[in-house]
């Protein structure tokens, strides 16, 4: 033969406070949820709001970099110029003391000629 059992419908005192205690238990779970769910949105903000900062320092960095890259071209571009026309400076002052030398040596020519 099978017990039967029935639900007795007077509460007893384990049972009362089994019930209190679990929800006791679910209030805390809830609250510590909450602020659980709380500090996790505060965490992803400040995360987010860390990102935006270094995306902007990076973004910073990048133009700075830039700016610089530009200017060393700017630089170079001058020394080129520059070393050009110290080049060109050069060549104008050989070819006149070729002219130079040229000139002498016809005078020294036409002196010969007419002496």
């Amino acid at each position: 033969m099978i017990p039967l059992t029935v639900p007795s419908p007077i509460a007893t005192p384990a049972a009362v406070e089994t019930e209190g205690f679990l929800t006791e238990m679910g209030a805390q779970v809830q609250m510590q949820g909450g602020l659980i769910s709380n500090h996790a949105r505060y965490r992803f903000r400040s995360l987010e709001y860390g990102q935006e900062r270094v995306a902007v320092t990076f973004r910073a960095i990048f133009r700075a970099i830039r700016r610089l890259v530009l200017a060393l071209k700017a630089w170079a571009g001058q020394m080129d110029a520059q070393r050009a026309a110290l080049w060109h400076g050069q060549q104008m002052m050989c070819e006149g003391e070729n002219l130079g030398l040229r000139f002498t040596a016809c005078r020294g020519e036409r002196c010969a000629l007419l002496s």
